[in-house]
């Protein structure tokens, strides 16, 4: 009796735990359900507005309630994992069977409704996004707009300077600094224009106002090129001074570019790498002769323009006007125009870089025509190495006979100070190896004397490039001066 009590109050215990388990799971069930429907009535509270400030609201909403929506996902999964271990329990009464039943039926209608939030909430999330896309796109136009009407006004506060020296330099500055700006607006208008069809495929309704916003930049933009094609008009009608000027920003370009050239440090590693960068830095040295005529011509010009303001008399001013044309000069300068000073110190900058770059162009020639010198030495030198260690290999290994006879106590020379004596005192077999030892040295020597060019050929060039100033002249020759002694 005592042990069937154990099991009915062992039994007990799992049904009322079970029991429990079922409704903390009803009980969890309905608190997810209730929090689904609040968020469901808040996403259709969500309508995307024509306002970015409002579609900001939205998004900013929107972004919230995803996070309590992560956050939520935790409570789905524990529901349903307390309803996978009570529906593998297994009980005959007729409670349990309804108990499973509320409990399939409240899980289905827990899994049913927030699958249909998750598409509710992705839906409104993409339309938020698309609207938000949209309201971007139009200040991105409003904003390509003011900038466009920026560069307007930079150019219509041109229209009242003189086609003097001033005015010109002036005009010609704005209009180089503009021309980065205009290649970065045009980029943009490009992505506008595709933004915008982009748009207008996904939202039909919205496209009148997009094209409009287009078309509106379209125009202003050509306002500005036109603006800008005036005023290039109006520069090329300052002629020679105009030419000047620019022709004078190019050489500037030019000038900086072929000095970073020249400065480079590159040294060469081998023969062919050496010859390679000499032949480069003498195209450099053509290009540099090329534009000698064009340095001169500036110079010239811009000394002549230079020189009416270093001038006080009036006549002077002419005849320098007349000697280098220019459109419109109305008052001659003075000394203590800015412009003019200006131009003064950019000829003498410009004097000085020509100056510095050839000087520059030719410290980069010695160092390279040494560099190929201390190759090809390096290349001969190896070889002469080799000369020499095979050399030294053929008079180690050659084995000198001693006389037969021993009577001598001598080497093998004896048959050539003493070969009446010797001759018949060694056996046939050691004689001929005598004389083949001898045709074999003979033709060593030769071949010696032969190489002694090659040798002092290197010696020679080593003792040149250290009397020439090599940077590697002294090293390259006492080690080569050993080998001569």
């Amino acid at each position: 009796r005592y042990k069937e009590l154990l099991e009915l109050a062992k039994l007990r215990k799992q049904r009322l735990l079970d029991a429990l388990s079922l409704y903390k799971l009803l009980s969890e069930s309905d608190g997810v359900v209730q929090w689904i429907g609040e968020k469901d009535r808040m996403l259709q509270t969500m309508v995307p507005a024509k306002d970015i400030e409002d579609v900001e609201i939205m998004k900013h909403r929107y972004d919230g309630f995803e996070k309590e929506m992560n956050a939520n996902a935790s409570r789905v999964a524990v529901v349903n994992q307390l309803a996978r271990q009570l529906l593998h329990v297994e009980h005959p009464n007729s409670e349990q069977i309804v108990a499973k039943q509320n409990q399939v039926s409240a899980l289905f209608q827990l899994n049913h409704e927030w699958a249909e939030l998750r598409e509710k909430a992705e839906a409104k999330g993409e339309r938020l996004n698309s609207a938000h896309g949209v309201q971007t796109f139009h200040i991105e136009c409003r904003e390509t707009v003011s900038w466009i009407e920026d560069k307007k006004r930079i150019l219509q506060s041109t229209d009242s300077l003189e086609m003097d020296l001033s005015g010109i330099m002036t005009l010609q500055r704005r209009l180089s600094g503009m021309e980065r700006d205009l290649a970065a607006i045009q980029a943009k208008l490009d992505a506008l224009e595709q933004e915008a069809d982009s748009i207008e495929a996904e939202h039909p309704e919205e496209a009148a106002a997009i094209r409009e916003r287009i078309v509106q930049i379209q125009t202003i933009w050509e306002q500005l090129t036109l603006m800008l094609k005036e005023r290039d008009s109006k520069l090329e009608e300052a002629g020679d001074l105009h030419r000047f000027l620019r022709d004078l920003d190019h050489f500037q370009t030019w000038l900086t570019k072929t000095q970073t050239d020249v400065a480079s440090e590159d040294t060469p590693g081998s023969l062919a790498e050496a010859e390679t960068l000499l032949n480069q830095h003498q195209s450099i040295r053509e290009e540099i002769d090329n534009y000698t005529d064009d340095y001169t011509k500036m110079m010239d010009y811009g000394e002549r323009i230079t020189a009416v303001s270093d001038s006080s008399s009036p006549s002077a001013y002419v005849n320098a006007a007349r000697q280098a044309p220019i459109c419109n000069l109305f008052e001659p300068p003075t000394q203590d125009d800015p412009q003019y000073m200006f131009l003064r110190e950019r000829l003498k900058a410009l004097k000085d870089g020509w100056e510095e770059l050839h000087q520059m162009w030719e410290n980069r020639q010695q160092l390279l025509s040494q560099s190929l010198n201390l190759q090809m030495f390096n290349r001969d030198a190896k070889q002469a190495e080799v000369l020499l260690s095979q050399q030294e290999h053929v008079l180690s290994k050659d084995e000198t006979p001693s006389c037969a006879s021993g009577t001598c106590g001598q080497s093998v020379s004896c048959l050539v100070s003493q070969p009446s004596t010797v001759r018949f005192a060694l056996p046939q077999t050691n004689l001929e190896q005598a004389e083949n030892l001898i045709k074999r040295h003979e033709a060593f020597l030769t071949t010696m004397e032969a190489n002694d060019d090659k040798i002092n050929n290197v010696v020679q060039f080593a003792g040149r490039l250290c009397d020439e100033g090599h940077f590697a002249g002294r090293l390259n020759h006492l080690q080569w001066r050993g080998v001569e002694m």
